[in-house]
């Protein structure tokens, strides 16, 4: 998952308009700033966010949703370019490369339960994000065959209208950028069941809060973490954080019925769940390097 590290620029989501903040005209005259700078223009950043994030609340506005000026949304999609032919890994769209881990089979058993409570077995399921389409055989192993994942850009199929018919939506969306948000909002939106494969750490994101639009939300918790496989293959070996399904349009009740996994939003934190975001290996390095410079001195 990428990190902001450019200026970015708010975009009011009630409007067309689109705010982008001055960039700089030759990027040969850059100044190149030290860390220091760097974390001090970031932190200046966050404060100018949450800025307009009071200032759109008080008008009675819905919050901006900010990008970075070079990844601003077009009329096809804010992470992904359209192109004629094939990418190297055989898609129709470009992506970026740490989105394309394939969902493991057991994620799907989990789910299982709680499909065939909706029926979903006589019903048509829609995963709008395609890796490599090992989602359908997942699926239909067990029992589930009317679904449709196409080698396609959701986003653009999205702007045009050209959304097929479907009851229910299970996916695990790319999590560049803003994909996670846009993706729960399209759910909320669409009041059909959904089911969105999302590390356990984003139960207390604020963008969340901002998707759901203070509809109700539950997870799925696993036992066990869920190991994703890169289709080039690459990636880590095992998986840097535990992931959860985020259920939308559901009853509760009912669920919690139906399956032991079944947890409320708030309740990750009571069965082990952390929500804090794990460190990458990279930091972890350096803090442990920090660490044992300290005990030696």
């Amino acid at each position: 998952m990428s990190q902001v590290t450019e200026a970015e620029a708010p975009v009011l989501s009630n409007t067309s308009i689109t705010l982008e903040m001055p960039q700089v005209a030759e990027a040969a005259e850059a100044p190149v700033l030290s860390k220091t700078e760097r974390m001090a223009a970031k932190k200046a950043r966050k404060l100018a966010r949450r800025k307009a994030r009071a200032e759109a609340a008080a008008k009675g506005l819905p919050p901006p949703q900010f990008f970075s000026h070079h990844n601003l949304p077009s009329s096809s999609s804010s992470t992904t370019t359209t192109s004629s032919s094939t990418t190297s890994t055989g898609h129709t769209f470009a992506s970026k490369f740490n989105d394309h881990f394939e969902t493991p089979s057991l994620a799907y058993s989990d789910l299982a339960p709680l499909l065939l409570a909706l029926n979903a077995s006589s019903k048509i399921i829609y995963d709008p994000f395609y890796c490599k389409g090992s989602m359908v055989q997942h699926l239909s192993s067990l029992g589930f065959n009317n679904v449709i994942n196409k080698n396609e850009d959701f986003w653009r199929v999205l702007d045009q209208n050209a959304l097929p018919t479907f009851d229910i939506c299970v996916t695990n969306p790319p999590y560049s950028d803003r994909d996670k948000e846009r993706t729960v909002d399209f759910i909320i939106k669409s009041k059909k069941p959904g089911f969105v494969l999302l590390p356990s750490y984003c139960g207390n994101k604020a963008w969340l809060e901002r998707a759901r639009g203070g509809q109700k939300c539950f997870v799925v918790r696993p036992h066990h973490d869920y190991q994703y496989q890169h289709i080039a293959g690459k990636g880590h070996a095992t998986s840097p954080f535990h992931s959860s399904w985020f259920c939308f349009n559901c009853d509760f009740d009912q669920m919690k019925r139906i399956s032991p996994l079944v947890q409320e939003l708030h309740g990750l934190t009571k069965v082990g769940v952390s929500f804090k975001k794990r460190l990458s290996s990279k930091r972890r390095k350096a803090m442990n390097k920090k660490r044992k410079r300290s005990t030696i001195e």
